[in-house]
């Protein structure tokens, strides 16, 4: 007896190095889940407890190891309740193969139980929807779905799979052709290089200019080019700004960077220098509503811009720029660096009143940090919250944070000081929706290879979509801490609220006042609820060492929504201007 679709597509997995796989059963899915039991032990299929929290997972597996991260689904309603999570890879450009079963292909069109057309329902949402014809075509549909996910710009494949091709087994005459292409299981699987005559368009613009700032977004982060960004940056004295989801790319201790930029979770002081700039070389971003504060902080009148993307439809998109480079982040910089080392002549020292600048936003910004993450009053403030959890974690942790008012706190008031390409920092900002801080940090902690603690902070709201998933973080024996900024509220659309119509709250102003530290516990969890400030270093601190799944809720204080603004405000009115 041969080898059926099921196990052909483990063995695969198996070549290609995968070491997890994240989703829900179903009847359609069976003889590849009993593949993965029989034949290759090292696959862990983690069992969800939400379709959507598969893909979820999946991406933050992938965003730690540089690997697709794996997902599975059955027919119908299984794969529909995957969709959101998979539009928030393609939106973030996450490479994640997407496996749904489906009915006997001979049933489809006939109305069989749960059918339902799987490709209209992901194809504008991958980079591709996948379907052999037979079960002999398995090895080159997933050989396809990895070379597809890992190469140009990142994404998700969905590869759908009937039950009979699945259960169907090869030929004595034409076996299975199992072999993979290496160099499409980890990513960027192809680097494409810049033309060197752009390269030295951009060498001229570095020469002419007196300040000169990196704007750094994911795409720089998912090419692991952190070394070359923070050799640039020192070599021609170039702070640097990123978004939220290049947060880290170099640590945020370093003298020239001046964290994130945009309107949330940013530092005022980034957004400043950005408008103060005469040169913008932007790496691997998409120049995004939030990245540029409704695309007001670049002056197209003032200010030169180069872009390096590996995606060429986001060159020129929004602003008119001097060079756009089609290329890989880190194979341009390798280029540039190695230019201005051999010609360059205007290099840091000879921009004195730059770095001047620099140095003096540096510490109006630290200035600022410490009066707002130093308050100690109770309620207990999201700034605080932020900046105990900094003490407690080493360079090598990785903060998982939802995108929702803890998100913004997280991005401006926690330094990732650790070094190297992975990432420290992952907020879901492709579509920033139903707040998987939970899975997301699941599956990175999963993933993580060297020692990291991975450590997660949501708000009470966002919690409550995935609150089931932590049995499954149990279950899998995982360490990981987790804060709860309970304000009992949906805080953002409160503020929201408030600001547009009075204090006239709608299903936002007040959620039940439950114990999320109790919940965890229902879950074969530690929950520890906080309510004095006092009480907070000392929990954390014990959080990060323990080896469970620990739940901390704080409470933290319902009127603190806009202590990134408040910074701001603070300091504009030193600057003298009302903008920030």
């Amino acid at each position: 007896m041969g080898k059926n679709g099921g196990e052909a597509i483990a063995e695969l997995l198996s070549n290609y190095g995968v070491k997890c796989v994240f989703g829900v059963p179903g009847g359609q899915t069976l003889s590849f889940y009993d593949a993965i039991q029989r034949l290759d032990p090292k696959i862990k299929h983690v069992l969800v407890r939400d379709e959507k929290s598969g893909p979820f997972m999946a991406i933050g597996y992938s965003k730690v190891t540089f690997r697709p991260g794996l997902c599975d689904g059955t027919a119908g309603p299984g794969a529909a309740n995957m969709l959101p999570s998979v539009i928030e890879a393609f939106s973030s450009s996450t490479p994640i193969i997407v496996l749904t079963s489906n009915i006997v292909t001979k049933w489809m069109g006939w109305g069989a139980s749960q059918e339902l057309d799987h490709f209209a329902l992901f194809d504008s949402f991958v980079k591709a929807s996948l379907r052999p014809k037979n079960t002999h075509e398995i090895p080159n549909v997933i050989r396809s779905a990895f070379r597809l996910a890992t190469s140009g710009r990142p994404g998700p494949v969905h590869v759908d799979l009937p039950q009979d091709i699945l259960e169907g087994e090869e030929s004595e005459k034409n076996p299975f052709d199992l072999s993979v292409e290496n160099a499409y299981s980890h990513y960027p699987s192809y680097r494409p290089r810049p033309d060197p005559n752009q390269v030295l368009e951009i060498l001229e613009l570095i020469e002419k200019s007196s300040n000169p700032i990196l704007f750094v977004g994911g795409g720089a982060m998912m090419s692991q080019a952190s070394s070359e960004v923070q050799k640039l940056a020192e070599l021609i004295g170039a702070p640097v700004v990123t978004t939220l989801t290049a947060k880290g790319i170099i640590p945020e201790n370093h003298p020239l960077c001046l964290g994130c930029v945009g309107r949330q979770g940013h530092r005022p002081s980034a957004n400043r220098a950005l408008g103060e700039a005469d040169l913008v070389i932007a790496l691997g971003t998409k120049f995004a509503q939030v990245s540029t504060n409704n695309w007001t902080l670049i002056d197209e009148m003032k200010t030169r811009l180069v872009h390096v993307d590996i995606d060429p439809s986001e060159l020129s998109k929004i602003y008119k720029e001097q060079v756009s480079i089609f290329a890989d982040v880190k194979a341009t910089l390798e280029e540039l660096i190695q230019a201005i080392v051999s010609r360059s002549r205007k290099q840091a020292s000879t921009r004195s009143d730059w770095m001047k600048r620099i140095e003096r936003l540096q510490k109006e910004w630290a200035s600022l940090f410490d009066k707002l993450s130093s308050d100690s009053s109770e309620p207990i403030k999201a700034a605080f919250v932020l900046k105990a959890i900094q003490k407690a974690l080493l360079g090598k942790s990785v903060l998982v944070s939802s995108g929702s008012f803890s998100g913004a706190f997280a991005g401006c008031f926690y330094n990732v000081t650790g070094s190297g390409n992975i990432s420290r920092f992952i907020q879901a900002r492709g579509m920033a929706g139903t707040e998987p801080a939970l899975p997301i940090a699941i599956g990175a902690a999963l993933g993580v290879e060297d020692q990291s603690k991975v450590f997660a902070v949501t708000g009470d709201g966002g919690f409550g979509y995935h609150v089931a998933e932590l049995e499954t973080a149990k279950r899998v024996g995982i360490s990981l801490p987790i804060v709860v900024m309970n304000n009992n509220s949906l805080a953002w659309m409160k503020l929201l609220q408030e600001e547009k119509f009075g204090s006239r709250f709608i299903s936002s102003g007040y959620l039940p006042s439950l114990s999320y530290a109790k919940a965890a516990e229902v879950f074969g969890c530690k929950g520890i609820r906080i309510e004095r400030a006092s009480e907070l270093a000392h929990a954390i601190a014990d959080a990060v060492k323990s080896d469970e799944v620990t739940v901390l809720e704080v409470m933290t204080d319902p009127k603190d929504c806009s202590s990134t603004h408040m910074a701001g405000d603070m300091l504009a009115k030193e600057e003298g201007s009302s903008a920030y």
